[in-house]
């Protein structure tokens, strides 16, 4: 079961997560008033596919397995989740349910900020709030790059096998 830890006593992890690597000291312990700091156990489900996204996640330590189910209920493995990486931006920023599954693959510390939370952080904080904000963009284009890239070996994937298949037949008609 998922435990809040003291995150002071993670601070040097805590500086490595990628939407706060940009805050001067002052501006990080604003943001950890208004985040938590959980630990997970390892193969522990910090969040389901279909749940609600009312919480933004970042690992501090250890490491998370993202999967998702397909229409044949099989559970299809996509990414793993590193110390200083983090996930739930889709479903945090629209009304959407999550659309997969995050595990734990180790005991993983997770800071979490909450909608509302956050919220409220770029409101009194305009420019620190300003500063996750490019962060959480720049993490989202990182994810967006990542998959057209994955498209496009599948694509050259397909171009490849029908080229084979060509090969193939023209070797038979040769024989």
């Amino acid at each position: 079961m998922a435990e809040p830890v003291d995150i002071q006593l993670y601070l040097d992890h805590v500086r490595e997560v990628e939407i706060l690597y940009h805050l001067k000291e002052e501006e990080l312990q604003r943001f950890l008033t208004v985040s938590e700091a959980v630990l997970y156990s390892k193969s522990e489900k910090i969040v389901s596919q279909g749940d609600s996204g009312n919480f933004l996640y970042a690992i501090v330590t250890g490491k998370a397995d993202v999967s998702f189910r397909d229409l044949n209920d099989d559970e299809m493995f996509v990414s793993s989740v590193d110390p200083g990486d983090m996930f739930g931006e889709a479903a945090f920023f629209t009304s959407e349910t999550r659309t997969a599954s995050v595990t734990c693959a180790d005991d993983t510390i997770a800071l979490r900020v909450h909608k509302s939370d956050l919220l409220r952080f770029i409101k009194d904080y305009p420019k620190s709030g300003n500063k996750v904000l490019m962060m959480i963009i720049l993490s989202l284009l990182k994810k967006l790059k990542k998959a057209n890239q994955e498209l496009a070996y599948e694509k050259q994937s397909e171009i490849d096998f029908n080229y084979a298949d060509a090969l193939i037949q023209d070797f038979l008609n040769d024989i």
